[in-house]
């Protein structure tokens, strides 16, 4: 992995068009996320007795955490850049099974922040990922993943936030809604969704699931993970409407200068962004894209770019309204 980290960070130094380097950024950032697994992996592997493979179950994140060898990195990131990373990475499953993925984040939350945006990753990607997964598309009607982030408190240093992943998939039953939390424990097509199993040998741990797949240590690591960011994590669901994973974490407020805006900026420079201005916008935006250094192309009525022939190459397009997407969509 370390390799394929080097080798991708020396091509992205190198002369790309802009569709090669968004692609090998993603890489770039999938392959951090998976080494940061891998090293979860090895340490749990370190301390496990072989003749004792029962004692698995205590071997998770709690026990890395006790014995020091876990720790939550504190550097600034940008939240919504850091979800959307996430969702772009999982669009493409999300569109093979026919679903709507879509994301919402509350306008009032800073969005600097200083924490582990690489354990954040892993509990979003593992439960929009699990989302995905039980959630088939109907023929009458199609299926819907949703992610939102609202702003539970707020002061001058910190912040906390409430995540929820929204699913129309096949649900848990209510008496099994503490289980799924469980090590082990696994969702599976059933009504329960929910197949525990104890641990008897290695080779249990490497057979192919039924239906959904999985070895049922997503949930259990996620729910300890965001206890470590100071939140909880709990779920509501009910059995064939689909299900609700909520969590919470407290972070610190980081500040990120106009200058260092800007610079993280410049490689995008003289992009075009398409404003849909349908309530005539007097808050500046088209300013504050012309300050980052873009170029706004601004229409009142999305049929005025109905004609591909006429409309300039777009990169990004900004809307002022839902119901704008909905007509275009």
């Amino acid at each position: 992995m370390n390799g394929i980290i080097g080798m991708t960070e020396l091509t992205l130094d190198s002369d790309l068009n802009r569709s090669q380097r968004e692609s090998l950024l993603l890489v770039h950032s999938l392959a951090r996320s998976l080494l940061l697994i891998i090293d979860d992996i090895l340490d749990i592997s370190k301390s496990m007795c072989h003749r004792d493979l029962q004692a698995l179950n205590s071997l998770t994140h709690t026990r890395l955490v006790e014995a020091g060898r876990m720790t939550m990195e504190q550097v600034s990131f940008s939240l919504r850049q850091t979800v959307f990373g996430i969702l772009k990475t999982l669009v493409v499953r999300a569109s093979q099974n026919n679903l709507d993925l879509t994301y919402d984040v509350d306008p009032d939350i800073p969005d600097q922040l200083i924490g582990d945006s690489l354990r954040l990753r892993q509990v979003i990607t593992n439960l929009v990922g699990n989302a995905i997964k039980f959630t088939p598309s109907k023929v009458s009607k199609k299926g819907n993943v949703a992610l939102s982030c609202r702003l539970l408190a707020l002061d001058d240093s910190s912040v906390t936030l409430e995540f929820c992943v929204l699913d129309t998939g096949i649900g848990i039953a209510k008496d099994k809604l503490n289980l799924i939390f469980d090590t082990f424990a696994q969702a599976d097509g059933s009504t329960t969704r929910v197949r525990p199993f104890s641990v008897i040998s290695v080779r249990i741990l490497l057979t192919p699931r039924k239906e959904y797949g999985g070895t049922g240590l997503g949930l259990s690591i996620s729910k300890r993970l965001v206890a470590l960011m100071t939140g909880s994590m709990w779920v509501e669901s009910e059995v064939g409407k689909g299900s609700k994973f909520f969590f919470t974490i407290t972070s610190q407020i980081g500040q990120l200068s106009i200058d260092a805006t800007l610079a993280k900026m410049a490689p995008f420079g003289n992009r075009n962004i398409l404003f849909v201005d349908t309530v005539y916008d007097q808050t500046g935006v088209v300013d504050r894209i012309q300050e980052l250094g873009l170029r706004p192309y601004v229409i009142h009525d999305p049929l005025e770019v109905a004609d591909k022939a006429t409309c300039p190459h777009i990169d990004t397009i900004v809307v002022d309204s839902l119901s704008v997407v909905c007509l275009t969509s």
